[in-house]
């Protein structure tokens, strides 16, 4: 839901946070010579006009984004992302390009559709947002701060309603009701379980020696347990893992929550007790591991309706990442970075 904490000018611009913007990246990409992302629209680098940044142009009518506009939402951006997320100038370029031709297709099929945002919905979310504050005083002035009044707010809420109502309907139109089998399956796929296991840290970069040695010190461990050792023990003495002291053991935990070839590895056993009988590779080295309780299946309704989210969000993307293959997009390469290069040049700049 929007916060009008976080709106500030920003929506001036977008009609969305920066948080949307964020969700939205890598849904689209420019199809740009210089870029490497996704191809979903094409980019033209051919805008000399100082006080433009870029227009995006499709069967919708055409947007025009002011220069100012997009450095102002470049500003708030470098200072709402954290470091390790913003990659660099030309990734931030990119996100918010990508996140005004998204709104652009958004707003346009909204309106093709005849969409309208749900009256009671934007005015339970407007009053949820005055109860923030304390007084309307204090709910005034955060509305002067960000740039607004209660109608240009009130209009943006409804335009984040409708989009979500847009997204909806997508979904919707193109999801099937999973089969019973397929929500088996998806229910103990999503289970917790608990397990432990020894690490024998080996870096991804290692030589064929140093790897062969943990492997081969690995597969002596599984053999060890197959005939009757204590799991807890070896883990205490070999383990390189911060488990170690305590046995090896993860604790409860779901696939998610681990890399890919362990979470395969755990979710493949069938047993409390069971052992791998081959050493699991990562990126931090080579595992033994033991599964401890199988854990039991999500509830079935949970995951029926897990199932249909999950359906009705990849449906969206397909449609959205269409609706964008039909944009044209000119920038103003002066303002809006989106090669490495260019961003390279700019950081230089900045630092010197």
């Amino acid at each position: 839901m929007t916060t009008l904490r976080s709106l500030h000018r920003s929506w001036s611009l977008y009609g969305a946070l920066l948080a949307v913007l964020l969700v939205f990246a890598g849904c689209g990409g420019a199809n740009g010579e210089d870029d490497d992302g996704d191809d979903s629209y094409t980019v033209q680098r051919d805008i000399s006009d100082e006080n433009v940044a870029a227009v995006v142009s499709s069967d919708y009518g055409t947007d025009t984004l002011r220069t100012a506009e997009f450095q102002q939402q470049l500003q708030f951006a470098r200072q709402s992302m954290p470091p390790n997320q913003q990659g660099g100038m030309a990734r931030i370029h990119q996100m918010m390009l990508d996140q005004y031709v998204n709104n652009h297709v958004l707003r346009g099929e909204a309106e093709a559709r005849d969409v309208q945002a749900d009256t009671a919905t934007v005015a339970q979310q407007l009053q949820q947002q005055r109860g923030q504050f304390s007084s309307e005083e204090e709910f005034q002035d955060a509305l002067g701060n960000a740039g607004l009044t209660l109608d240009s707010l009130r209009t943006l809420i409804a335009e984040q309603v409708r989009v979500q109502q847009l997204r909806d309907e997508i979904g919707s139109d193109a999801v099937e009701e999973p089969t019973d089998t397929e929500v088996d399956e998806y229910a103990a796929e999503q289970r917790s379980v608990s397990a432990r296991h020894i690490l024998l840290q080996v870096g991804e970069n290692a030589d064929d020696s140093t790897a062969t040695a943990a492997r081969e010190q690995a597969e002596e461990l599984i053999t060890q347990l197959n005939d009757g050792a204590d799991f807890a023990e070896l883990a205490r003495e070999y383990s390189d893992g911060p488990t170690a002291d305590r046995g090896g053991d993860l604790g409860s935990f779901t696939r998610d929550r681990m890399v890919e070839p362990f979470a395969d590895a755990v979710f493949a056993l069938e047993e409390d007790g069971q052992i791998v009988q081959e050493p699991v590779r990562t990126q931090f080295g080579y595992h033994v591991i033991q599964l401890t309780d199988y854990g039991e299946p999500m509830d079935t309704e949970q995951a029926r309706s897990a199932l249909v989210e999950e359906s009705q969000q990849e449906a969206y993307q397909n449609a959205l990442s269409d609706l964008t293959q039909q944009v044209t997009v000119s920038i103003n390469p002066d303002v809006v970075t989106l090669s490495a290069e260019e961003s390279d040049t700019e950081s230089e700049s900045d630092e010197g």
